[in-house]
């Protein structure tokens, strides 16, 4: 990548000190608290300059690290690799004070420090991460897109808004998100996601999962599971799965409707309960539900039993298939 050269390094310089130099008379010449705080804001605008530079830097490491990147804002792309190798590139925040990239052992920092103060203007960092495949990964950010791949020791992924997306994760993978929709796809092991207002779309995924949704729609497809855990208050549910032996499946809402497809085990032991003013939809056997003191419930067994369904609403439909 093309340095700048030393004369634009000092020209720039240059300029910086005449603009302190401008600012400083200004101060001193007007001495009234106010102009003082705009005079002092100005000056702290004029050194932020240096920020929202390109990055391109990388450091060794082994190949099962435990990789933390904190990120307040903008975007970030982090795949994994066969090389023992931290890698990162593209532009800093327009007001970062720097970027802290630090290897201790089997440890990797990755933070890009903004001030504590009016940070509303500017782009954020757009940044692009490669670490080994093996690496345990850690991501904090307030307002990002974030996109991991190929991580395959451990994934924790936590943002207050912004879009999350993870594919080719192995092991345990958690997401977590305010305001923004969270997608997963070709995953394994054990899978914990969940949202306020966003969306959860999960696809092919093998193993233990639990969603979570205050008002976003789930829609999840999985290819193989003993356990699944899904729960909103008013979006909907739809589940497509395929049970292993043994399996439970737990689905709630309060005024959401909730939607079961179950392919392959069919040794099941099902409950099934919503008030009367939702409806109860099986298609998997004969039994019918009962209406009773305003709660409509059905219960029925195909085969030995030996995997658990409980669906549960307070007022939306429920169906099984």
């Amino acid at each position: 990548m093309d340095k700048p050269s030393t004369d634009a390094l000092n020209q720039s310089l240059d300029l910086v000190v005449l603009l302190i130099s401008y600012l400083l008379v200004e101060c001193a010449m007007r001495k009234t608290t106010l102009t003082a705080i705009v005079c002092l804001s100005s000056l702290a605008l004029g050194l932020s300059g240096f920020a929202g530079e390109q990055i391109d830097e990388s450091r060794t490491v082994l190949a099962d690290s435990f990789v933390t990147i904190v990120n307040t804002r903008g975007e970030l792309t982090i795949v994994g690799t066969n090389d023992n190798e931290v890698s990162i590139e593209g532009d800093l925040d327009d007001l970062a004070d720097k970027l802290i990239f630090e290897v201790d052992e089997n440890r990797v920092l990755i933070e890009v420090k903004l001030p504590k103060y009016n940070i509303s203007w500017g782009d954020g960092s757009d940044l692009q991460i490669r670490i080994p495949r093996n690496s345990r990964l850690s991501v904090t950010a307030v307002s990002a897109d974030i996109d991991v791949s190929q991580v395959e020791g451990g994934v924790r992924i936590k943002s207050v808004s912004g879009e999350l997306h993870l594919k080719g994760s192995r092991e345990r993978s958690f997401l977590s998100a305010v305001s923004g929709d969270i997608s997963v796809e070709d995953t394994t092991g054990l899978l914990k996601v969940n949202t306020v207002s966003g969306d959860i779309e999960i696809d092919n995924h093998t193993g233990s999962i639990d969603l979570e949704s205050v008002s976003g729609e789930i829609d999840a497809e999985i290819d193989a599971t003993n356990s699944i855990q899904a729960g909103s208050i008013s979006g909907e549910i739809t589940i497509d799965a395929k049970l292993e032996d043994g399996a439970y499946v737990e689905m709630k809402s309060v005024s959401g409707s909730l939607r079961l497809d179950l392919k392959g085990n069919q040794d099941l032991n099902v409950e099934m309960e919503v008030n009367a003013s939702g409806d109860i939809d099986n298609r998997l056997s004969d039994a019918e539900a009962s209406n009773k003191h305003g709660r409509k419930r059905l219960s029925f067994t195909i085969g030995s039993g030996s995997s658990d369904v409980t669906m549960r609403a307070v007022s939306g439909d429920l169906r099984i298939e």
